[in-house]
């Protein structure tokens, strides 16, 4: 079970990395409405939205995992006490 907690502690960082990161785009998007670079801007955004949302998929999986040995642990069949 330690791995897994650090294992989502670390997905935690970087989601939080990438989501101040995404946010930095959506504001320079908004800011450039109308502008030259806003179709950079817009490239950017999509860049980082697909990370994330590959970064959510990949948490996704990891507490799928994490559930479903926890209920096995827990279980009331479960004579191992192993938790």
């Amino acid at each position: 079970m330690d791995g897994l907690i650090d294992e989502l502690s670390l997905l935690r960082k970087e989601l939080n990395a990438l989501g101040n990161n995404f946010n930095q785009v959506v504001k320079k998007v908004n800011a450039t409405a109308g502008k030259k670079e806003f179709a950079f801007w817009v490239k950017q955004a999509t860049i980082n939205q697909q990370i994330l949302l590959e970064k959510i998929e990949a948490i996704r999986g990891v507490t799928e995992k994490f559930a479903s040995q926890w209920f096995a642990n827990s279980s009331p069949g479960n004579t191992s006490g192993a938790q």
